[in-house]
C-alpha cells in the first residue's frame, strides 16, 4: 500500500531574517492588527526607531538584534530546542486530521523549515516553505499548527480553483479564516491544547458568517460558496 508522506518541520535560529522581519514590520498594519505596536510592546527599546531615517532606523534594528542574541543565545537556542521537541510528538496527530480535511491533497514539497523569531509577527513564505514563530509563544504546537496549514491551503486553491489569483487579497483572507475554523474543530484544541484565536480583528464578522457553511459542507464546497461572500464583503 502507498505510504502518505508528509513535511518534516526543521526548526532554526535565523538573525538575519529577524532584522528584516523587524524593519518591514516596524510600521505595517493589515487586518486591524498592528505589527509594529506588537513589537514595541516585546521590545520598548525600539519605540524611538520608529520615527529614524531609514538607513538609520535599519542599522538602529541590526544592532539592537545583534545584541538581544548576544545576551539571549542560551534561551533562543533553548526555544528552538523546545519548539522541535514539541511539534515533533504532535506532527503524526496533526497531519493525520489534516489529511481527512483535506481529502488527501499531498503536501507541497519541502524542506520546511521554522525560524525562531523574537519578533511577534510570525510571517510565512509560501515559496520557500518556510515560515517565523516567536520564541515565546506558548504553547509552541499552535502557531506551528497555524503556519503550516497555510503552505497546504494555497497549494489546494491552486490545484483545485486555478479560475483564482491565489495572491488575492481575498484567498489571504480566506486562508486566514480557513485556518482558523479548522483550528477551532474539537479534534484540532486536542492535538493543539487550546482553542484557536484567530489573529486578525478585521475578519471576525466574515469568521462568524461562514463558520455555518463549515459546519454542514466538506473543504471544497466550503471555499466554493465562500469566495464569493469574501470577494464581496
Amino acid at each position: 500500500m502507498f505510504r502518505r508522506t508528509f513535511p518534516k518541520v526543521k526548526f532554526r535560529l535565523n538573525k538575519a531574517l529577524d532584522k528584516e522581519i523587524c524593519f518591514a514590520f516596524l510600521k505595517h498594519k493589515k487586518g486591524g492588527l498592528d505589527f509594529g505596536r506588537g513589537i514595541i510592546k516585546v521590545h520598548p527599546s525600539l519605540t524611538s526607531v520608529k520615527k529614524f531615517p531609514v538607513d538609520k532606523q535599519k542599522q538602529a534594528i541590526e544592532q539592537y538584534t545583534d545584541q538581544f542574541y548576544r545576551v539571549h543565545q542560551n534561551q533562543l537556542r533553548k526555544a528552538k530546542q523546545n519548539f522541535q521537541k514539541e511539534w515533533d510528538k504532535k506532527a503524526a496527530d496533526f497531519f493525520k486530521e489534516v489529511d481527512k480535511i483535506f481529502d488527501r491533497h499531498p503536501w507541497p514539497k519541502g524542506p520546511y523549515f521554522g525560524y525562531i523569531s523574537i519578533f511577534p509577527c510570525g510571517p510565512r513564505f509560501l515559496e520557500e516553505k518556510s515560515f517565523q514563530v516567536f520564541y515565546l509563544r506558548h504553547p509552541r504546537v499552535r502557531p506551528v499548527s497555524h503556519e503550516i496549514l497555510h503552505f497546504l491551503f494555497y497549494d489546494y486553491i491552486e490545484k483545485s480553483f486555478p479560475e483564482e489569483d491565489s495572491s488575492s487579497e481575498a484567498i489571504w483572507i480566506l486562508s486566514e479564516i480557513t485556518n482558523s475554523l479548522v483550528l477551532d474543530s474539537p479534534q484540532f484544541r486536542k492535538i493543539i491544547g487550546v482553542l484557536h484565536l484567530h489573529a486578525y480583528p478585521a475578519q471576525k464578522r466574515l469568521l462568524s458568517r461562514l463558520k455555518p457553511l463549515w459546519q454542514r459542507d466538506n473543504l471544497r464546497s466550503f471555499l466554493k460558496k465562500s469566495l464569493p461572500l469574501v470577494k464581496t464583503r
